[in-house]
């Protein structure tokens, strides 16, 4: 009887120190950092900061699959704190930036180390919208034959970024990159010869540069 008294008390202590632990207060998990403008690296107010929970695709596959578990906007001073945030060791979490005329950063350098969910790189640098507008003027012509081909640091090159005969006189307008320099090239064709030239235009954040191309 004495026996299976002090079995009972030693299974009572025992789920009393179980119960004590499990109502310990965990300490609050903090995913925190600043967004700043690149080049001018003023506060970004307003950024859409969304912490992204990636799921191994499969043995083999080499990449994660991404979804949305958490946003918060940045306040005036371009800062964000996460209190909280639901991470598990088992998987990948990043974070994704999003402001109007500003390019966004969906990339898989911006992550939170989970072991101590912090952010890797607590600040962050986003890049304004620009406007590069150039007019094409074939103003020495040579024949229907004339062709010139414009090259440049925009997000793409397309068939629209050629410009083919005599009478050329056009206006096409860019999204680039703004508080730095932006290379343009162009290549023109005239009498089964050709001529390579390139420039740099600087171009201030969310603003619009005019350059013409005479060939």
């Amino acid at each position: 009887m004495k026996k299976l008294i002090f079995l009972s008390l030693t299974f009572l202590i025992i789920s009393f120190l179980g119960s004590c632990k499990k109502d310990e207060p965990t300490p609050p998990t903090i995913v925190n950092g600043q967004v700043l403008e690149q080049g001018s690296n003023k506060p970004l107010e307003g950024v859409k900061v969304v912490l992204m929970e990636g799921t191994y695709g499969g043995l083999g596959s080499g990449t994660y699959n991404y979804y949305p578990v958490d946003t918060i906007l940045t306040d005036k001073d371009g800062r964000y704190s996460y209190q909280n945030p639901k991470v598990k060791s088992s998987k990948d979490y990043v974070l994704w930036f999003y402001k109007d005329q500003y390019f966004e950063i969906t990339d898989t350098q911006n992550e939170v180390d989970v072991e101590t969910n912090k952010t890797i790189n607590p600040v962050t640098k986003m890049f304004p919208f620009a406007w590069l507008s150039v007019r094409v003027i074939n103003d020495k012509p040579f024949g229907i034959g004339d062709r010139i081909h414009i090259l440049g640091q925009w997000e793409a090159a397309s068939d629209d970024d050629w410009y083919y005969g005599n009478q050329v006189d056009e206006v096409f307008i860019k999204v680039v990159r703004g508080g730095l320099k932006t290379g343009l090239r162009w290549v023109y064709y005239k009498n089964d010869k050709s001529m390579s030239i390139s420039d740099s235009i600087y171009i201030k954040p969310l603003d619009t540069a005019y350059y013409q191309i005479k060939y």
